[in-house]
């Protein structure tokens, strides 16, 4: 079986951080994880952020922009999925904003929520698990022939597991795909391994803390999504 598993997928920009310094270069359309569709607009600012500053999609040229910062982003020429828009001047200073693509998929809306409360325990284990896990559930329509999960969360030091599969969870069905960040948001892209569609059942994301004698009695916001890729 041929999995495809992303953990970050080197997209340094999608990690939930501090807004950057006034004056530094940066989006301010789109913004880290938006789901866009057709052409979209494009707005940075910044020092040099207008005539002269490349931007690059994926690593190469992309988008021009005018004296003010502003262009455009037609995505129907780009497959469904994350992608990444770079802000890079002659001189010092850059910004990264990592984006899905949703041109021909559906976002999943799950039969339980999309978000919770990740606790870790308040004294140590003694090597048991007792973190909380958390699993929500969608039955899978014709046509997917990928899944894209995003795991993000607020707050330092948490070590978050995600896991796509069928079945109920990890421990009563099949985990498909798995990955795991120090850092948010955790990404994972499952393909059909035989490249048709995926299997008519129900599915799962799980979310799962790791290292939770490190972050003891601390609590993490998190959201989950899920996007069909056709």
């Amino acid at each position: 079986m041929l999995l495809l598993v992303c953990v970050g997928l080197g997209l340094t920009a999608c990690r939930a951080r501090s807004a950057p310094p006034v004056g530094e270069p940066r989006f301010r359309s789109p913004r880290a994880l938006d789901v866009l569709a057709g052409r979209v607009p494009i707005v940075a600012e910044g020092p040099a952020s207008g005539a002269g500053r490349r931007v690059l999609l994926d690593g190469k040229p992309g988008p021009a922009l005018d004296a003010s910062g502003n262009g455009w982003l037609d995505t129907q020429p780009l497959a469904d999925g994350l992608h990444q828009l770079q802000l890079a001047a002659a001189g010092p200073g850059s910004a990264a904003v990592s984006v899905v693509v949703l041109n021909h998929g559906a976002e999943v809306f799950f039969k339980d929520g999309s978000e919770g409360v990740i606790e870790a325990p308040t004294a140590p284990s003694g090597g048991h698990d007792e973190a909380q896990h958390y699993r929500f559930h969608w039955e899978m329509t014709a046509g997917a022939k990928a899944v894209l999960a995003l795991l993000s969360w607020s707050g330092e030091g948490f070590d978050l597991e995600a896991a796509v599969g069928t079945g109920t969870c990890p421990h009563h069905g099949q985990r498909l795909a798995v990955g795991h960040s120090p850092e948010s948001p955790v990404t994972i892209l499952h393909r059909s391994p035989s490249g048709g569609d995926l299997s008519l059942e129900q599915w799962f994301v799980h979310a799962r803390l790791l290292n939770g004698e490190a972050v003891l009695g601390r609590r993490a916001p998190f959201h989950v999504r899920a996007f069909l890729l056709r």
